[in-house]
This record gives C-alpha cells, sequence and structure tokens, in this order.
C-alpha cells in the first residue's frame, strides 16, 4: 500500500499540457483515493465513431505526436502510464490531446510494474487502429507497410522487441 501511495504520489507530480493532471491524493483507512481533473475533449474512440472508424493520416501523426510528448514527459520523471488506449486519448477541440487515467494502472494491478515499452506498444497498435479501421495484424512487417505512417506504427507492435523503438522521442521524430 505505500508503494502505490508513492506511484500516486509521483503521479501527482505530473505537470504537462497533454496530460489530464491528478490533484490530489488522499487515504481514508485502507482505501486510496485518487482525484483527477476532468481533461479537455473527447476520448479518440468517440472520434472514431464520428468519423467512419478512420482518421486522415495528417491527424493521426498529430495525436501521435502529443502523445508521444507526454509519455516521453513521464518516462524521463520514472512514469509509465501503462492503460494507454482509444479511452483514455483525450482529443480537444483546438487539436489538443490529452492523456488520461495514468492512475489506472495504479488501481488496476497495483503490484505489477508497467514497462515503458508497453506504452509505446499500446500506442502504436491504437494509431494503426485509427488510421486503418482495423488493429495490426500479427507477424506485419513495417517494410512492407502500405504507407509510411503505417511503417511507423507496424514498428511500435513489432513482434521482435529489439525492432521497436527505444523512446517517445525516437517514435516522434
Amino acid at each position: 500500500a505505500e508503494r502505490l501511495e508513492r506511484r500516486a504520489e509521483s503521479l501527482a507530480r505530473l505537470h504537462h499540457p497533454n496530460i489530464v493532471p491528478l490533484l490530489g491524493v488522499a487515504r481514508d483507512g485502507d482505501t486510496l483515493l485518487l482525484v483527477s481533473a476532468e481533461g479537455e475533449g473527447r476520448p479518440l474512440h468517440m472520434r472514431l465513431a464520428q468519423s467512419g472508424s478512420r482518421l486522415p493520416a495528417e491527424e493521426v501523426a498529430a495525436i501521435g505526436e502529443q502523445v508521444c510528448a507526454a509519455l516521453q514527459y513521464g518516462h524521463t520523471r520514472g512514469v509509465v502510464h501503462g492503460a494507454l488506449g482509444m479511452a483514455t486519448i483525450a482529443l480537444g477541440d483546438g487539436g489538443t490531446v490529452q492523456l488520461s487515467e495514468y492512475a489506472v494502472a495504479l488501481t488496476v494491478q497495483p503490484e505489477v510494474q508497467a514497462e515503458p515499452s508497453a506504452d509505446l506498444y499500446r500506442l502504436g497498435a491504437t494509431l494503426y487502429e485509427a488510421l486503418t479501421g482495423h488493429p495490426p495484424l500479427p507477424n506485419s512487417d513495417p517494410r512492407t507497410a502500405p504507407t509510411p505512417l503505417e511503417g511507423v506504427l507496424l514498428r511500435c507492435v513489432a513482434d521482435d522487441p529489439r525492432e521497436r523503438y527505444d523512446s517517445p522521442e525516437e517514435l516522434a521524430q
């Protein structure tokens, strides 16, 4: 419980324009209470439903850049999102992207320490689906992807972890 509280406190110290802030951490007996701000915009899955299940490559790339900025900020401070997906990427009206629910990883499996590489894998899979309308297929080769962006996203989910990007910063380049 003490380890979980320390992890929650590190989340509360994250201040980045692309991260929905955790406002506070409190304890009520054995229960850890996490208070989060309300994020801007709507979850990515709602945007996809509105657009017919696919987004233009330019929009997917812009979303990816902002999510990478948030992940890089968190990773360099020892914080991994751990629950990245369609519901945790919020799209604002002005094109701003925010990551929400960093605390979900704490509450779902507090004993498991998520790895930064898992965030990149899930980001690649999520954005690939936003771009193509379907999840990436197993054993897809990024070198044979129909578009450069698909190749970049397939590299995130490569079967061999050594072929994947090392950091959000590398992916954003």
